[in-house]
């Protein structure tokens, strides 16, 4: 069993953000945290394996820009998803859907908004849309 001792500081802050906290990232990081152990592998595989079919990939990943973005709604039906976006764009706001598929492989439209490089302005545009009534959560 693990045990997580969450500060007084981060007790109003959702379970991803407290999550990020621990993990290195402040309100005040202009980038999420990245895991140096992978980072250090993916890097171990650029160098001393250039040539294999995992090196392109790796350096993808590597270059790869991170962001964090608020999530305001999943649906299974697609058009419920875009009737959100069309909702959330009238009220100024850059919103998409990310597709995912669930364990038993149903489709589900997930609403966000927003591409941050701070965790800060992440946590700024979630009280904005709180204010607005929607239901939110900030992603990496």
């Amino acid at each position: 069993m693990v045990s997580l001792v969450i500060p007084d500081s981060l007790s109003g802050a959702s379970p991803i953000e407290k999550w990020l906290m621990n993990h290195g990232a402040s309100a005040k990081d202009s980038t999420p945290p990245r895991d140096s152990a992978r980072a250090k592998y993916l890097n171990k595989i650029i160098t001393e394996f250039p040539q294999s079919p995992e090196a392109p990939v790796a350096k993808q990943l590597l270059e790869e820009k991170q962001y964090f973005a608020v999530q305001v709604g999943s649906f299974l039906d697609r058009g419920r998803a875009l009737t959100l976006i069309d909702d959330l764009k009238g009220d100024g706001q850059y919103a998409y859907v990310v597709e995912t598929s669930g364990a038993d492989g149903e489709k589900h439209y997930r609403v966000r908004v927003g591409q941050m490089s701070s965790l800060k302005d992440a946590q700024d545009l979630k009280m904005r849309l709180d204010k607005l009534g929607y239901p939110t959560l900030i992603y990496p």
